[in-house]
């Protein structure tokens, strides 16, 4: 596998959505108007492996639904961004239920958060949670628990650029790291 190593400054990236499927990624034209924006090397490239490494070694499929890959960096600037109908379609994925796996990029910045959209605040609080069914009991509970999320933000806070955290539904930390393919820990600050 190949591994990413190239530096990555926070003012050259905003925010990149990832899929196994070119045709899912087709569909949705700000992905590909982003990248008409950007001219640096992404990282999402050793991520989307490490994240496969990871789903091989638990013997999970490779393609499921949805497998989706966020890389968040200042949310603000993304929303100024796009247009309506962008903002929209990203909403819409954001909403497109427990089974998409996400991950927050290692830089995202917050200043911005209490003037985004509320759906979208919503989608990128469900993402420090993990995934989960909002229906059940246990996502109720997992939504007003603020100790785990404090602890999630603080795990956030201490990654590292080419880092990213995955959580699965019974709320563990994974740590990924572009330049470190398949590396698997336990997340910052979650404990052993």
């Amino acid at each position: 596998m190949e591994t990413w190593t190239s530096p990555l400054s926070p003012d050259q990236w905003t925010l990149i959505l990832v899929s196994p499927s070119a045709d899912l990624q087709a569909d949705f034209p700000f992905v590909r108007r982003h990248r008409e924006l950007t001219d640096v090397v992404s990282p999402h490239e050793g991520l989307q492996r490490a994240y496969e490494a990871l789903r091989r070694a638990r013997g999970e499929p490779l393609e499921p639904d949805f497998m989706h890959i966020v890389l968040a960096e200042d949310l603000g600037k993304l929303y100024d961004l796009w247009s309506p109908e962008e903002r929209q379609q990203f909403e819409a994925i954001l909403q497109e239920g427990p089974q998409a796996q996400m991950v927050v990029w290692a830089s995202a910045r917050y200043e911005d958060w209490p003037r985004l959209p509320s759906s979208w605040r919503a989608a990128f609080q469900k993402v420090l949670y993990g995934p989960y069914d909002p229906r059940s009991a246990a996502a109720q509970a997992q939504r007003t628990s603020k100790p785990e999320a404090q602890r999630r933000l603080a795990a956030l806070a201490q990654l590292r650029p080419g880092q990213a955290l995955v959580w699965n539904e019974a709320g563990e930390g994974t740590l990924l790291a572009a330049n470190l393919v398949g590396l698997g820990e336990h997340a910052p600050g979650h404990g052993a």
